[in-house]
């Protein structure tokens, strides 16, 4: 149900169009769709635990607003990684990096600084 979820969170579909997406029996979809309208009693939301109702010409999935809140923060953490690691393999220096590398070419070095033994400078 939630690939065929539309932007508010409405499912349009029949039982038959479930099971065919989903490749399972007819019997195996009403009886998963029969435990979503359920009430969960064991629910940490806020609602008495359903997953979806009943709309006409399908369902509206009640936690909707939290799946996409979630993936909005999966999907900018994963972009952020790909663009750090991108940055990173550029060799170019990151933030904070680049006044201490323009510092160190001018030969203002901090009088602690300890070169790597072993590396020409």
């Amino acid at each position: 149900m939630l690939a065929l979820r539309n932007k508010d969170g409405e499912v349009y579909a029949s039982i038959g169009g479930l099971a065919h997406q989903a490749r399972v029996s007819r019997e195996k979809t009403e009886e998963a769709v029969g435990k979503f309208l359920q009430p969960e009693p064991d629910s940490s939301s806020r609602d008495d635990g359903r997953r979806i109702i009943e709309i006409p010409g399908g369902w509206r999935l009640l936690n909707h607003e939290r799946i996409k809140a979630e993936a909005k923060t999966a999907n900018k953490a994963a972009y952020m990684a790909n663009y750090m690691a991108t940055k990173r393999a550029k060799g170019k220096p990151l933030n904070g990096e680049a006044a201490a590398v323009k510092d160190f070419g001018d030969g203002r070095v901090d009088k602690d600084f300890q070169p790597v033994q072993g590396v020409e400078q």
